[in-house]
């Protein structure tokens, strides 16, 4: 469970030196650093952070995940893009999920499927983004409980943990 804690919001990995952040200007910024404390494990432990690269959003940033080279960011103006780092000095929008203005909290990532917890009449849905060009909706929950805000969310196994 820890593990997938370090992926969410932008968090760092143990022995990675790049960092997802956002701002509250509509860009995702890569940024480098070094963790001092635990040597060895970055190559310029104790330099100062700096920026690697950066990308214009589609709307102002709320939350981060991170997994398999892609940085889902949630938009509090409704949607989340979908950035590839593959390269962390060019990173770039491949894809975006439609929340039909919805403001979105919070985004985790489990293989192809990303659970969204928005703002709204439909609190919590499920989108398939295999092909994050053409995110997929194929669940939700709150259409039918009424005011649903869904402000959070975990993925474990066959349980979403979902904080409303």
């Amino acid at each position: 469970m820890g593990n997938d804690l370090n992926k969410r919001r932008g968090a760092m990995q143990p022995g990675r030196s790049i960092r997802y952040s956002r701002n509250w200007l509509f860009w995702m910024v890569v940024s480098h650093f070094a963790f001092p404390m635990l040597p060895g494990l970055a190559p310029n432990a104790g330099a100062a952070p700096h920026v690697v690269g950066s990308v214009k959003l589609q709307g102002l940033p709320h939350a981060t995940f991170v997994t398999n080279n892609k940085v889902y960011v949630a938009r509090v103006s409704g949607g989340v893009d979908i950035v590839t780092v593959k390269n962390p000095k060019s990173p770039r929008i491949v894809g975006m999920i439609d929340t039909e203005g919805m403001g979105v909290n919070a985004v985790f990532v489990v293989g192809n499927l990303a659970y969204v917890a928005n703002i709204g009449s439909i609190g919590f849905r499920i989108f398939n983004v295999a092909d994050p060009k053409s995110p997929k909706q194929v669940g939700s929950l709150g259409e039918h409980l009424t005011p649903f805000r869904a402000d959070d969310v975990f993925v474990q196994g066959h349980f979403a943990y979902i904080a409303a």
